[in-house]
């Protein structure tokens, strides 16, 4: 499990690559990604994980399946009907929805679908849509980090030449040598600052390399 799927990858990976000097206490500060590690999507987040192991029986599993259709059919229903508020506004259900102090009680006040939400599905897609644009940028981060993490170190790297890193920050990339910024990110004391520093560096130094397909010592102009 990595930090953004669950509490616990959030703990073991604090444990592995930073590690204790006390008791180790899991705060929801500790999570970066603790928009994705709500109560209402748990489920979503670890039952596929369970099932897959065989931890989950059949019939769970296949609930839980129907459950996402559900909340897939409810979120286009919000999406799809438009409405006129009393102010003469015209939106979706799904923006009406997003306006603070409105609930799936008030949406119903407008249309009625045709299948019933437990109080759980309810506060799921209400979490959903109301965060939408925060948890949208978050799973972008996500998948930028995890591209980021495959990204090879040069074995000829001066970290010297980086502008933003500390000393301290210097001296454990020199002395640990790491190969990708994965394994950076995994030595004690590497913060989120310095691993977005490195990716830049190496973002600018691809584009000042020539390209590979341009043999050395040729000449453009003709004799």
């Amino acid at each position: 499990l990595r930090r953004h799927e669950a509490y616990i990858g959030v703990l073991i990976d604090d444990l592995i690559t930073r590690g204790v000097e006390e008791p180790y206490r899991l705060f929801t500060s500790r999570a970066e990604y603790r928009l994705q590690l709500r109560i209402d999507n748990a489920d979503q987040r670890l039952l596929p994980y369970g099932y897959q192991l065989g931890l989950i029986p059949e019939d769970v599993y296949q609930e839980f399946k129907q459950k996402q259709q559900k909340i897939k059919k409810a979120l286009f229903f919000l999406e799809s009907t438009k409405v006129k508020l009393p102010q003469g506004q015209s939106l979706s259900l799904k923006e009406y929805l997003k306006k603070p102090h409105v609930h799936w009680s008030n949406v119903l006040e407008y249309s009625q679908p045709d299948f019933m939400l437990s109080d759980e599905e309810i506060r799921h897609i209400e979490a959903e849509v109301k965060y939408e644009g925060y948890l949208k940028r978050q799973a972008h981060e996500i998948a930028q980090m995890q591209k980021i993490e495959s990204l090879r170190l040069p074995p000829t790297i001066d970290y010297n030449q980086i502008p933003g890193l500390t000393r301290e920050v210097i001296e454990k990339l020199t002395r640990y040598s790491p190969r990708t910024i994965g394994e950076a990110k995994q030595i004690p004391g590497i913060t989120p600052a310095a691993i977005l520093n490195l990716y830049i560096y190496l973002r600018l130094m691809k584009k000042a390399s020539p390209p590979s397909n341009v043999p050395r010592g040729t000449s453009s102009s003709k004799e």
